[in-house]
């Protein structure tokens, strides 16, 4: 009698085991979607990728990589973990925004890192990418953002580093836009970016930089800002607690080139700045120049402070 109670109990258990593995989430390091693939519990495999970037998340680990098969939309996607999504060569990838809200989001202290991506906010989508969360570490390589009310809005609440390289911002309300909170310092890099015909020429800003208590630094090389309402606006809530250095870099073509509030220091190193229709550079802040830029735009506010190479 005994044996048979035995053996009923571990019928049970294995049939409960078997349930629960039935029902688990297929995960992996490595997940590949592709245009012609399915969302279901065990894709990602290259055999059987996933249709969308967002069940893609859900099925690679923490620290995992995403990787395109194929030229496809693949849909919005909010970022919970740590990850690289990353697209070299397969083709255009696209990640379309929706109504109000980002195209990607990323929220939290989370390492991320997004690689050839076509994203479109289709003149809807708040932002094309929101790095929300902070503490963490975001790059942006090699990707086009485009049609949103933001290209790229970096607000996080814990600071963090924010890179973008070799990309183009373009064709949005504003192009980059980074606030720092009053709790964490926050670094943005911007290296070969372009951001360009955002907003119209009288209004949206090409890099929009400002921010309360905690310091903010954003740094471009060889970054051109050309055919945007404002090309570069810096505002601090006490002095030098937003600093923007432009090094081997163009700002030009744009409304008004530059707009610097209190708080807020721009730095110029082999730089250009020229206005389309010769508008002035406003500064209440600190304007710093080298003697190696070509700036041609008359200056309103305080003048700006001549700095000799050494």
């Amino acid at each position: 009698m005994r044996s048979l109670v035995a053996l009923s109990v571990l019928g049970v258990a294995l049939s409960t085991s078997a349930v629960h593995a039935a029902t688990a989430t297929f995960q992996s390091q490595r997940v590949v979607v592709a245009a012609t693939g399915r969302d279901h519990v065990y894709c990602g495999l290259p055999t059987t990728p996933c249709r969308t970037f967002q069940k893609a998340l859900e099925v690679v680990l923490p620290g995992g990589i995403i990787t395109t098969a194929g030229p496809g939309n693949y849909g919005a996607m909010k970022i919970t973990k740590s990850v690289a999504i990353m697209n070299d060569g397969a083709g255009i990838a696209t990640v379309e925004g929706e109504g109000g809200r980002p195209a990607i989001e990323i929220a939290k202290g989370y390492s991320v890192v997004l690689r050839g991506l076509t994203v479109d906010g289709r003149g809807t989508a708040s932002a094309g990418i929101l790095y929300a969360g902070g503490g963490g570490y975001l790059l942006v390589s090699k990707s086009f953002i485009q049609g949103a009310l933001t290209g790229i809005r970096i607000a996080p609440r814990f600071g963090g580093t924010v890179t973008i390289e070799d990309s183009v911002v373009t064709d949005n309300v504003d192009g980059v836009v980074s606030s720092s909170s009053p709790k964490r310092n926050l670094s943005v890099v911007l290296i070969h970016v372009t951001i360009s015909n955002n907003g119209s020429l009288e209004s949206g800003v090409g890099l929009k930089v400002g921010g309360a208590g905690a310091a903010q630094h954003v740094a471009m090389t060889d970054t051109t800002i050309n055919g945007n309402g404002y090309g570069v606006t810096v505002n601090g809530s006490e002095p030098e607690a937003v600093v923007v250095t432009a090094t081997n870099s163009a700002i030009v073509n744009n409304g008004w080139s530059a707009v610097v509030g209190s708080g807020g220091t721009l730095t110029l190193d082999r730089t250009m700045v020229r206005s389309r229709s010769a508008n002035y550079i406003s500064n209440a802040g600190s304007i710093i120049s080298f003697g190696d830029n070509a700036i041609v735009d008359p200056v309103t506010g305080n003048p700006i402070t001549p700095v000799a190479l050494k």
